[in-house]
């Protein structure tokens, strides 16, 4: 009787190692949504705009209390999620145009790792509806589970975990779980869930959520670090101006919260250029 669960923990791990390996590819180099996911990109949002609504039922987890939507059109069929959260809890705000500003912003940075979000109203209420993203683990049972990353993802999989630090530190999302970091059946790192994102109040418009300063730290006081980064990412983030922020957020975001995403910027630059000072850009920036 004893043995049974731990041998029932050992069965389930390895069918998921396995279901991992059939998909596991011959290269790691990519960390996020495929090039042809990408192309396809405005399609899909039309899709999430217009596709008739089949189904709606409640996801069962989560305080946004977000709904799991079946889409048809042209007789193909997806899954989405949608939430409408409007809240705020001291300095921060819940809102569901966070999850469009995110996407958004992910696009113009050209990250490529959150899914695409459009609004959309449900019984007559706005909410933001996001693509669901299928056959993939999170965080949570990748450890729990004690899944183990094969030595071919194991860089990409640590890099993006700096990568998300880097961007969870930008739009100042306190709020990222291991519950909100997927992995594809190729080991690629999407990020989910930002609605509690762009703070622009007190400690949000003057210190990063990671980082040496952090707002975050482990229980121990370390800092959580973004060690190092891809160079195309910080040379996007090097480019962010209001302008550029604007369009590309439209009215998902208010003057403020743009403004505190430029002033997070600085200070995310300015920490990357003294970790350069100090250890060397081959050692901090990769292509």
């Amino acid at each position: 009787m004893n043995g049974r669960p731990a041998r029932r923990s050992r069965v389930l791990r390895s069918v998921v190692a396995a279901l991992f390996a059939a998909a596991w590819p011959a290269s790691f180099a990519a960390a996020q949504f495929l090039p042809d996911e990408i192309a396809r990109r405005a399609e899909c949002e039309e899709f999430l705009r217009t596709a008739e609504i089949v189904e709606v039922r409640a996801i069962g987890e989560g305080i946004t209390r977000p709904k799991k939507v079946i889409l048809r059109k042209g007789g193909i069929e997806k899954t989405a999620v949608w939430k409408n959260p409007e809240e705020r809890d001291g300095d921060t705000l819940d809102q569901w145009r966070f999850e469009i500003a995110a996407y958004r912003l992910d696009k113009l940075l050209g990250l490529n790792m959150v899914p695409p979000t459009v609004e959309r109203s449900l019984d007559g209420r706005p909410g933001a509806l996001s693509l669901w993203v299928g056959r993939t683990l999170n965080l949570v049972q990748v450890v729990e589970q004690n899944i183990v990353i094969p030595p071919e993802a194991e860089g990409a999989f640590n890099d993006m975990k700096y990568v998300a630090r880097a961007w969870d530190c930008l739009i100042a999302n306190d709020d990222r779980t291991q519950q909100n970091v997927l992995y594809t059946s190729d080991w690629r790192t999407i990020l989910i869930d930002h609605s509690r994102a762009f703070g622009c109040r007190g400690e949000y418009g003057r210190r990063l959520v990671f980082g040496l300063n952090g707002i975050k730290t482990a229980e121990d006081g370390r800092p959580f670090l973004f060690r190092r980064l891809p160079r195309r990412f910080v040379r996007a983030i090097e480019r962010l101006d209001l302008d550029a922020v604007r369009e590309a957020v439209g009215r998902y975001l208010k003057n403020d919260e743009i403004k505190a995403v430029l002033k997070r910027r600085d200070i995310l630059l300015r920490e990357i250029q003294a970790m350069i000072a100090d250890q060397g850009e081959d050692r901090i920036l990769y292509d």
